[in-house]
């Protein structure tokens, strides 16, 4: 058995050889759906992957306080809540269990000159606190002080594109310099380092103010744009649960705010990318279904070219089993070598996507596995009959095509 495993395996090699584009073009269906599963369903892991350690950049045990909403009408929803700045005085002094650190931020744009370059950038105004429960490092310089905020001085951070647009050089050190924000002077007293990403983006393009800085002489008395909190290690469900009872007091309306943990964002994250890598590669399976038909039909073509081969091998004693194993090895080789090719294509992809999009590259064992298993039973599915076929011809009629 062993041996005739073999010998078919080297006769399927040779059929595809002597027929190099035919054989080409039939593993071009299979080749492109493999290639779409493995490049597809990667390039979804790594974007997962990406964002999931973007959103762990934040620091540990993150959770966003924002504003509620509720529903009014099918599909109409409406604010239900505002966090003002009385709440988040008050959440700083209430030293809740599990939480660690407070701190908030208020967002808008405005018009910043720094000489004679003028240009609109997203200005934040934010807590001292703010830089560290983000996880956003210092470069030069120094973040916002508590004495910034108490004091509302005019000062300034900038990320390094917000710099670059400003100063004209990435690499400027604007530590000391005076900007123009609308129209109020502001010292920069430190840069940032780089964190932009596909969640953070913006980031390298804000330019942060003391929010009482804001709220005097940029933005106005507006509502803050969210609370975030820092739990202790272990402790989010507990600060989530404290952080809920309070406000609910606070604001007399537990739908007035909306609480999002970093893990909830992190299982949204994961669910919503695995549901559309599933979709994705469902789809991309269908190619592989049409590359499987077209490996039938070349192979019906084969069988009708090679009937008095078949003839010839049956008169001489061999048996149906040896020619159905004939053809169904080369059915499954042809798919199978069209599945090599298109993981191979598959990886190229991915990682050329993983360039352009500044995200890791990511090829698992068990999509590899399942794209080149699922092409071999492509393979072997759409093979069984044209080589039933060629395994039931009659020797004899065989022996007399023409």
């Amino acid at each position: 058995m062993i041996f005739t495993l073999v010998e078919a395996v080297r006769m399927a090699f040779s059929s595809l050889l002597a027929n190099k584009m035919r054989s080409f073009l039939t593993m071009l269906g299979v080749i492109i759906g493999v290639m779409s599963v493995v490049a597809l369903v990667s390039i979804g892991h790594g974007a997962t992957r990406a964002v999931t350690d973007e959103i762990s950049g934040f620091g540990a045990n993150v959770i966003f306080v924002g504003p509620g909403y509720r529903q009014v009408a099918p599909g109409i929803w409406q604010r239900a809540g505002e966090l003002q700045l009385s709440h988040l005085e008050a959440l700083q002094a209430a030293r809740l269990p599990g939480v660690l650190q407070v701190a908030a931020d208020m967002q808008g744009t405005a018009s910043i000159r720094a000489g004679n370059r003028t240009t609109p950038l997203p200005v934040m105004g934010a807590t001292a606190e703010w830089a560290q429960v983000m996880n956003w490092r210092v470069d030069r310089g120094r973040f916002i002080s508590q004495e910034d905020v108490v004091e509302a001085r005019p000062v300034a951070v900038m990320g390094p594109q917000a710099i670059e647009q400003l100063f004209g050089d990435p690499d400027f050190d604007p530590v000391g310099q005076v900007v123009t924000i609308g129209t109020d002077q502001f010292t920069v007293v430190g840069r940032m380092a780089p964190k932009d990403g596909m969640v953070t983006g913006g980031f390298d393009r804000l330019v942060v103010i003391p929010l009482t800085t804001a709220r005097a002489r940029v933005m106005g008395h507006r509502p803050l744009t969210e609370i975030i909190v820092a739990a202790a290690t272990d402790q989010t469900q507990l600060a989530e649960g404290s952080l809920r009872n309070y406000l609910t007091q606070l604001m007399n309306d537990p739908e007035a705010f909306r609480l999002e943990s970093q893990q909830q964002i992190l299982d949204m994250v994961g669910q919503v990318t695995g549901i559309l890598t599933i979709l994705l590669a469902g789809i991309t399976g269908i190619s592989l279904l049409v590359g499987g038909i077209g490996i039938m039909n070349i192979m019906l073509v084969s069988v009708t070219e090679r009937t008095r081969e078949i003839g010839i091998r049956k008169a001489l004693g061999a048996k149906n089993s040896y020619v159905l194993t004939q053809f169904v090895v080369e059915s499954v080789t042809l798919s199978g070598l069209g599945g090599l090719l298109g993981i191979g294509l598959g990886a190229l992809v991915t990682w050329a996507v993983a360039q352009v999009g500044d995200w890791p590259f990511v090829i698992e064992g068990s999509t590899v596995a399942l794209a080149f298993s699922f092409a071999a039973a492509v393979g072997l599915f759409f093979g069984i009959w044209p080589a039933r076929r060629a395994a039931q011809l009659d020797p004899i009629e065989a022996l007399r095509y023409e």
